[in-house]
């Protein structure tokens, strides 16, 4: 769990819904309903964490928003992130609309932005987490 760990927790969801039934749980101190690209490279505050769950698997180059979630780390930061793990460099749409990616393609994204990749797991869904 993040939320006991976080002195300030801030949400962004597309879905107007989905920020709702976020809001009603009453686990974020700010919830935005926005694009992620947009919102991250809109916005000047840093954080510590960047952290996308459930959301990457609908980017094919995953370039434009690791550049963006970079852009909001302080020094030392981290973004952590679960995508579907897949077999075709660097990306497939899959017949559910949903991107996997290859964990080259991770690590070229995070070189070409310059941030480190510090753990990728062999699961299906893996997390990753770069370091400014």
């Amino acid at each position: 769990m993040v939320r006991p760990r976080a002195a300030d927790l801030t949400g962004v969801d597309l879905s107007p819904e989905m920020a709702e039934l976020s809001r009603a749980r009453n686990i974020y101190d700010r919830l935005e309903v926005a694009e992620i690209t947009q919102w991250l490279n809109d916005g000047a505050t840093l954080f510590d964490l960047v952290m996308s769950c459930d959301c990457l698997i609908y980017f094919g180059d995953l370039s434009v928003i690791v550049a963006a979630a970079k852009r909001r780390l302080k020094p030392g930061g981290f973004f952590a992130m679960s995508m579907e793990r897949g077999n075709k460099h660097p990306y497939f749409l899959t017949d559910t609309g949903r991107y996997t990616h290859h964990p080259d393609h991770v690590r070229e994204v995070a070189a070409k932005t310059g941030l480190e990749v510090a753990i990728s797991a062999k699961a299906s869904c893996a997390w990753n987490m770069a370091r400014t």
